[in-house]
């Protein structure tokens, strides 16, 4: 089928992402310095408009970097990051909310969720992925072959005045 660009006088050109906060550079596209000014954007938007309470910051992992390196020229002090022995994780904080940093995740962006929206929804059940002979999987120039097994689902939100998104952050190399 053809890809809807229009949704009820919405455009897409104009409107690339379909969250109720989204702060971009000057103008989109245009990659700014990150601030804790711009972090304040989406973060107020989501407590006074939203009424939420942002719980993680999802980003990659330049863009973690860039976070703590603007921590570092400000002297301010972040969470180091540290895991307990009950397997809790902890990580560096923008107003106490945890920064998680995963390096597939698109870089130059920074998405703020309030947890209480977030559910899990299952595809299907986990399962082996098929390969080149049933489940194995032949690895270029090596002997051994590999299985891999997953769970595929998607992430729903419930309240999209409860996330936000803070885009176009030029990162440190």
């Amino acid at each position: 089928g053809t890809l809807a660009t229009t949704f009820q006088n919405i455009s897409t050109t104009d409107y690339p992402d379909w969250k109720a906060f989204v702060s971009y550079g000057s103008n989109a596209g245009t990659a700014e310095a990150l601030t804790r000014t711009r972090m304040n954007v989406p973060w107020n938007n989501i407590v006074l408009k939203g009424q939420g309470n942002p719980n993680l910051i999802l980003c990659g992992t330049a863009t973690e970097e860039t976070y703590l390196e603007m921590c570092s020229s400000m002297s301010l002090t972040v969470n180091p990051t540290k895991l307990d022995a009950a397997g809790n994780w902890t990580g560096p904080t923008f107003r106490d909310c945890t920064i998680l940093s995963d390096p597939t995740y698109p870089e130059g962006r920074m998405e703020f969720i309030d947890t209480s929206v977030i559910q899990i929804h299952e595809d299907g059940p986990s399962d082996w992925i098929p390969g080149d002979v049933g489940i194995l999987q032949k690895i270029a120039g090596y002997l051994n072959y590999v299985a891999e097994y997953a769970w595929f689902f998607n992430i729903v939100c419930l309240n999209r005045g409860k996330v936000g998104s803070l885009r176009d952050i030029t990162t440190v190399t």
